[in-house]
């Protein structure tokens, strides 16, 4: 099997993005016909290949919805465009990374995605440093990523604040350098009369990092 090509979904409107994000999934889920094919899920999304079933793939829907969300912060839930529509749009200005870069499945197993980590971790992290994104999202892929990879993306930063203690979905913390990182679940993990609360905490988690970087001189 080939390895899928991943990164930022469309360049030129990733440049013009008022915040550069980055997603970081666990693995591209591949229908078994396709699983010998060289999978580019950038060129997929941006040539409109998703656009017509990603209603119906709770990882990529709950993603997009939260993007929205980000970039239209205080939008109502029954106000976000359908994710096949403009919100898959505004999806486009961001880049999706998965931790393993071979087809998978619907769902994944953790021993496999941890050695895929090991197996990936420096293009990984190359591909993070070139990508440079202001806001990272976990996608329930944080606990992967030890001290010294994060040293090496030049990460610096204290413990994570939680947006929703009762819920737990979604905990945040600003690096010295002014960047935001996320930590939640995988979206796949969250159940669809959920996506409302993941969807608005990851919105959130931005807000509060804006309003900090906008009232702070020492964060770039």
């Amino acid at each position: 099997m080939y390895d899928s090509i991943d990164g930022i979904l469309d360049p030129e409107k990733f440049s013009k993005a008022k915040i550069k994000i980055l997603w970081i999934l666990r693995e591209p889920s591949v229908d078994d016909k396709d699983k010998n094919e060289r999978i580019d899920t950038c060129q997929k999304f941006r040539e409109g290949e998703h656009r017509v079933n990603v209603s119906n793939i709770p990882t990529y829907r709950t993603i997009i919805y939260a993007t929205y969300r980000i970039f239209n912060y205080g939008v109502s839930w029954s106000d976000i465009p359908c994710a096949k529509e403009e919100s898959y749009d505004v999806f486009l200005q961001t880049a999706l990374i998965n931790i393993n870069k071979k087809p998978g499945n619907s769902s994944s197993k953790p021993k496999v995605i941890a050695a895929a980590f090991q197996m990936n971790r420096n293009k990984l992290i190359n591909q993070i440093n070139e990508i440079n994104p202001e806001v990272i999202i976990f996608g329930g892929t944080y606990e992967l990523f030890d001290n010294e990879a994060f040293d090496e993306m030049k990460l610096e930063f204290s413990e994570f604040s939680e947006i929703d203690h009762e819920t737990k979905y979604v905990s945040y913390s600003i690096t010295t350098n002014g960047k935001l990182l996320i930590k939640g679940f995988h979206p796949s993990a969250i159940k669809k009369n959920y996506e409302r609360s993941y969807t608005k905490e990851i919105s959130e988690a931005v807000n509060i990092w804006q309003k900090i970087r906008n009232n702070s001189p020492r964060i770039i």
